[in-house]
């Protein structure tokens, strides 16, 4: 049991930062995010018996609007009942349905959908308003109108929340700060208007000045003694990421400057393995180093780098390359090598993995194995260990890596997903994993809503064309 827990701290060290020191472990609900009508819940029962039970409705919302209220249990919706024998089958049904009332033509600047709602025991209509959207497209996910509107409206949503330093609101550490920051930055390209240009500046401004600075030392103690707790190669992998994009897009020497002082940071705090930590330093607190995700992130930084003619250690990258090799089993790609590691292969990873490989230009058959691999567990990337929506946005990258076809399967998949993960004002909320409700913590719902809205932005907007770096990979092996 102290094992498991001290797991839980050192998984949450860097998603949580000095917040957690000052207010101890993360206990925010673990709500389902309710589609477009701006409100959260939880199941409540399953198949005959079961409904939704409302846990909160956002001031201002569609549903307060409405009259929807905390503690209704929502059992039918545009005449359907919200019947099913998951949590995740029922959640689906209704934002299915919201998505449905949307889609109708209307003259009235709102839509609407009933629900019928028990609420203190008796049975009650409410209807509650939607906003009108384009129907989706079925097969072509670059002409979907409805897709397009809610980028718009998370990336407006992402600019609001941008300080004028640069950062986002709501970050809990300084890696924290500059990874969410990369991450909105990377949006704001993807998406190919120039309203976010000021936006992608500061951003940049913000990283530039920012990665790789540990101030959140000794943040957590371990029980019984000293650990190592820098994880300052988060921010510098994200931040390489975003940066060699950035320059690849607007051409600008100072931060191309920054990205070669980045990537051989990067290339320094390598380990023997080759593989990297959370950041240099020795072991943490459960006395090891390396984690495969991470040293997807900082591959993949470097051979972005790379690309953009910034020269490195080749060496490196073959070592790097050699420790995700040794990560990989059948295809799929474990936490680490290390014994009762090894073998646990994950979707999210392998996918993240497949990504890198592709930014270094290496393991042609290696990859070929890993695409197969996350191919059959598609559908599964969400319950990936820690951040789900990580995962989430390697199964794009990997996806728009193979091609059109590809990337049109995994849109297929997770764009009913990603809006029935809607909140308000354009923001993407977290929903429950198996793993959050073991924990009682979500590592998403620390970060915040601009890191998840960022990264729905990101899958949405791969393989359109209009990155040069993030979704293309490097040919030559």
């Amino acid at each position: 049991m102290r094992q498991s827990m001290l797991l839980f701290v050192f998984i949450s060290a860097f998603t949580a930062g000095s917040c957690l020191a000052q207010r101890g472990f993360n206990r925010e609900p673990d709500y389902y995010p309710l589609g477009g009508i701006e409100a959260q819940g939880i199941v409540s029962g399953h198949d005959e018996d079961s409904g939704i039970e409302v846990k909160e409705v956002f001031p201002e919302g569609l549903a307060k609007k409405g009259g929807l209220q905390i503690n209704d249990i929502i059992i039918k919706a545009g005449g359907k009942k919200l019947t099913g024998k998951t949590d995740d089958a029922i959640i689906n049904k209704l934002c299915a349905l919201i998505e449905k009332a949307e889609a109708k033509k209307t003259k009235e600047a709102f839509g609407k959908i009933i629900l019928v709602v028990k609420r203190q025991g008796k049975k009650t209509k409410v209807e509650v308003p939607v906003r009108p959207y384009a129907k989706p497209a079925k097969s072509n996910p670059h002409k979907c109108a409805k897709t397009a509107k809610i980028i718009s409206e998370g990336l407006d949503f992402l600019s609001a929340r941008q300080k004028e330093t640069g950062q986002q609101q709501h970050v809990s550490n300084q890696n924290h700060a500059v990874a969410t920051a990369s991450l909105c930055g990377l949006a704001w390209l993807g998406s190919g208007q120039e309203k976010y240009n000021e936006n992608v500046a500061r951003a940049a401004q913000f990283v530039m000045e920012n990665a790789g600075i540990e101030r959140e030392k000794g943040m957590i103690s371990a029980a019984g003694g000293k650990s190592n707790w820098n994880q300052t190669n988060w921010s510098l992998s994200y931040a390489a990421i975003f940066l060699a994009e950035y320059c690849a897009q607007k051409q600008i020497p100072l931060a191309q400057q920054k990205l070669t002082e980045i990537v051989l940071k990067l290339e320094e705090n390598q380990e023997t393995s080759g593989g990297w930590a959370h950041g240099p330093g020795g072991p943490n607190a459960l006395n090891y180093l390396e984690l495969e995700i991470m040293s997807n992130l900082a591959l993949g930084g470097m051979g972005m780098a790379h690309r953009l003619g910034i020269q490195l250690n080749n060496a490196k990258l073959v070592k790097g390359f050699q420790y995700v090799k040794a990560c990989t089993s059948g295809g799929g790609v474990a936490y680490s090598p290390r014994p009762g590691q090894k073998g646990a292969g994950d979707p999210g990873r392998t996918a993240g993995a497949h990504w890198a490989l592709s930014q270094i230009g290496k393991g042609k058959e290696l990859q070929s194995s890993m695409v197969k691999y996350y191919s059959r567990q598609l559908g599964t990337l969400y319950e990936g260990h820690a951040s789900p929506t990580m995962h989430v946005l390697n199964g794009a990258l990997s996806s728009a890596i193979q091609g059109k076809k590809a990337y049109g399967k995994y849109w297929k998949t997770w764009r009913p997903f990603i809006m029935a993960s809607r909140t308000k004002d354009g923001a993407f909320g977290c929903r429950p994993t198996h793993e959050s409700r073991q924990m009682k913590h979500h590592a998403d719902r620390t970060w915040g809503p601009s890191f998840v809205t960022a990264h729905y932005m990101l899958a949405l907007e791969l393989a359109q064309g209009r990155f040069k770096l993030l979704d293309t990979k490097y040919n030559r092996q």
